[in-house]
């Protein structure tokens, strides 16, 4: 079957692409607005791209064309700290995705611990075995949402003893 991404039809691209492109780890985001509210979202258009320096990068859709509350912050304040997710944390993780205010401190959702990052002003969680505290490298818009690509030079990395 050759499928045309260009002029798809009946397929949806959305679909194809995340079941096709995998696995997809995801990145769980904190960062902080201007007016210093915590948000903690997940992410599973996330990777890696280079390693000199270390560039993560986060895929940031818009909602009716309206920037996200993560996409904001970036843009506002040009730090995060991005989690990799396991499993004990997974239903935690689900319940920071849901669409709330932007006044609503998505660490209570979540009911996690944070602690003080390093470098950042966002926290990050506590109890997770990866973490990488970041500074924005570069914002670009994609697309026709548009969606918001950011590119995350990571800083400094905190990962859980025994791990490596």
């Amino acid at each position: 079957m050759r499928i045309d991404l260009q002029s798809p039809g009946d397929i949806d691209v959305y679909s194809l692409l995340v079941s096709t492109v995998a696995p997809r780890p995801i990145g769980w985001v904190s960062t902080l607005s201007s007016a210093n509210v915590r948000n903690l979202a997940p992410f599973s258009y996330f990777g890696i791209i280079s390693h000199k320096p270390a560039i993560l990068y986060i895929s940031v859709g818009r909602r009716s064309g309206e920037l996200k509350d993560t996409a904001r912050n970036l843009l506002a304040t040009q730090e995060a700290v991005v989690h990799l997710v396991d499993r004990k944390l997974a239903e935690a993780m689900v319940n920071t995705g849901s669409d709330v205010d932007p006044d609503v401190d998505e660490f209570s959702i979540a009911g996690l611990a944070s602690v003080k990052s390093d470098i950042v002003r966002p926290e990050r969680l506590r109890d997770i075995a990866i973490a990488y505290e970041c500074r924005v490298y570069r914002h670009i818009e994609v697309g026709t949402g548009p969606t918001d690509l950011f590119l995350l030079e990571a800083l400094v990395a905190h990962v859980q003893d025994g791990l490596l």
